[in-house]
């Protein structure tokens, strides 16, 4: 069980602790309160393959980059496949070890097999979609699906969530079920989270420079941890 709040790791250097870098996100700027990394292959790669030299280099670049208090490494997955995550896992993971903590994917919301080898260091749980569920739309099937793994596994594993929705982890909030959660990660803060704020960008919805987006995170923020 995770007694403090999240970790919340975003591309962007805003002043938030975890700084997120990924195949889609490469920059490795950050803010000086930055000092948690968190490197992913990111879910087009996991859907439509990637490069692992591409992908070594860059944990590589993103590690040696500055002084991190931790690093955790997503091990690349499969999408939406429990079978091939084990299996790329196994033929992956032993060269990332040396870079930090090791992260595996839930697929189809399966916890890592016994025995595996290496062990995860933590599991993260798709919370972007799951199968054919758009997490963003069916939030709170979302939720439901994603609270049950958690309750039946947090004890074993640190829980990491993956690109949740604002509204999904509202549930989670509300059901007592995100104080088990040690880290998650977003760049959904990108769009806008409301329409005051698309307004002031000029009818945009995409955040285009790192001032704006920062704003945006924190207003995406108080969406879950303030509304109520």
């Amino acid at each position: 069980m995770s007694s403090a709040p999240p970790i919340v790791f975003i591309p962007d250097a805003c002043d938030t602790f975890g700084k997120l870098v990924s195949l889609v996100h490469r920059s490795t700027a950050k803010s000086l309160n930055q000092v948690h990394l968190m490197v992913d292959v990111g879910i087009s790669a996991a859907r439509f393959g990637f490069s692992l030299i591409d992908y070594v280099k860059l944990v590589d670049k993103a590690v040696s980059s500055a002084s991190w208090e931790s690093v955790r490494i997503v091990v690349p997955d499969a999408f939406g496949n429990h079978k091939l995550t084990v299996e790329r896992w196994r033929k992956y993971a032993p060269a990332l070890r040396r870079y930090g903590e090791l992260m595996f994917v839930a697929q189809q919301l399966q916890p890592p097999p016994e025995g595996l080898d290496p062990r995860p260091d933590i599991v993260a749980v798709p919370a972007r979609r799951l199968g054919d569920i758009d997490c963003s739309r069916a939030h709170m099937r979302c939720a439901q699906h994603i609270a049950r793994f958690i309750e039946d596994y947090h004890a074993m594993y640190r829980i990491h969530l993956l690109g949740p929705a604002a509204r999904a982890l509202r549930h989670l909030r509300r059901w007592g079920t995100l104080k088990y959660v040690e880290s998650f990660d977003t760049a959904t803060y990108r769009r806008a989270p409301t329409a005051r704020l698309k307004r002031e960008n000029g009818g945009k919805w995409q955040a285009t420079d790192t001032d704006t987006a920062c704003v945006w995170f924190k207003a995406w923020m108080s969406l879950v941890f303030n509304k109520y």
